[in-house]
């Protein structure tokens, strides 16, 4: 009879657990969509969506240690910084968040996200930058 509470109070345990981490992903999810739907209008969507892709990765893998393809990340910095042409070619909008997509990606190559706090810094500043722009960048 002991045994048969036990395992009903762990059932209840790990059913709570699932609900709570349900509402995390939720919670999570509602605020990625949030800032999905305020982009600066003056940054291309293409752009703007391979960014949050590649930062929503560094983020996922730092801090839950979800996998990570390192090739994704290079293309990123090959197609909008290594490609001259194709830098130039961005207003100042979009060269504050490829420049600041970059930092967060080189970052994260050289291991500087040990710190999650300082990861969780960036990102709030990132977040700045894809909807407000750069200052540094703009005209």
């Amino acid at each position: 009879m002991a045994l048969k509470k036990l395992l009903i109070a762990l059932c209840a345990i790990f059913l709570t657990s699932c609900v709570t981490a349900n509402e995390k992903v939720d919670e999570k999810q509602e605020f990625r969509n949030n800032i999905a739907h305020n982009i600066n209008d003056n940054i291309d969507y293409i752009l703007a969506t391979d960014s949050l892709t590649d930062v929503w990765h560094i983020e996922d893998h730092i801090l839950e240690g979800e996998e990570i393809d390192h090739g994704r990340l290079l293309r990123f910095t090959d197609t909008y910084v290594m490609n001259e042409e194709k830098f130039e070619s961005l207003n100042g909008y979009e060269k504050g968040l490829v420049m600041m997509t970059s930092a967060i990606i080189s970052k994260y190559f050289n291991g500087k996200y040990e710190d999650k706090e300082l990861l969780k810094s960036d990102i709030e500043e990132y977040y700045d930058v894809i909807q407000n722009g750069d200052e540094f960048y703009l005209d």
